[in-house]
């Protein structure tokens, strides 16, 4: 739950999840049209608006969502840096690891809606490039960033008794 002074309202929801806007701490404010800023956008910015055919270094290799650690106040509808951060240039992962069963690093969601860990110790350059969705690194994303597979939880069953319309 997150209850920012800022907002005057109290306990909203919060996340711990945050959209990707790329490489720089101010990247979320440069336009897809920025040549300087063209290969450090990712999906997310104040401004932008991505669509699939902008993703050039293709959606399973472009982070659109990363995880955060806990504590600090996040409520969805406060938007801005609470919802949406760039990386820093170096030390680019630092701000978003945590410590989930025993192992340091974050969960993504990249683009194509794979869920994948990525550890603490991944080199700079790699996680920075996974970040944007135009620089054209060439990127192994099997070997840096594992897939997670959804837990197995209880079957949805029915006896096949219900007819259509009922």
């Amino acid at each position: 739950r997150a209850q920012p002074p800022s907002l005057g309202l109290r306990d909203l929801g919060a996340t711990h999840f945050v959209g990707m806007a790329g490489v720089g701490m101010d990247i979320a404010d440069a336009s897809l049209n920025d040549q300087a800023a063209a290969k450090k956008v990712g999906v997310f910015g104040y401004s932008r608006r991505a669509t699939v055919k902008d993703v050039t270094d293709g959606l399973a290799n472009t982070i659109m969502m990363i995880q955060v650690p806990p504590g600090q106040q996040r409520p969805w509808i406060a938007g801005g840096g609470a919802t949406l951060m760039g990386v820093p240039e170096t030390n680019s992962i630092r701000p978003f690891v945590v410590t989930e069963g025993g192992k340091r690093g974050t969960h993504v969601v990249m683009a194509d809606g794979s869920v994948r860990f990525i550890k603490e110790d991944i080199a700079d350059d790699v996680f920075k490039a996974l970040c944007t969705m135009r620089g054209g690194e060439d990127v192994d994303v099997n070997a840096v960033a594992p897939r997670v597979n959804p837990p197995r939880g209880p079957t949805l069953r029915t006896d096949g008794s219900a007819k259509a319309g009922d």
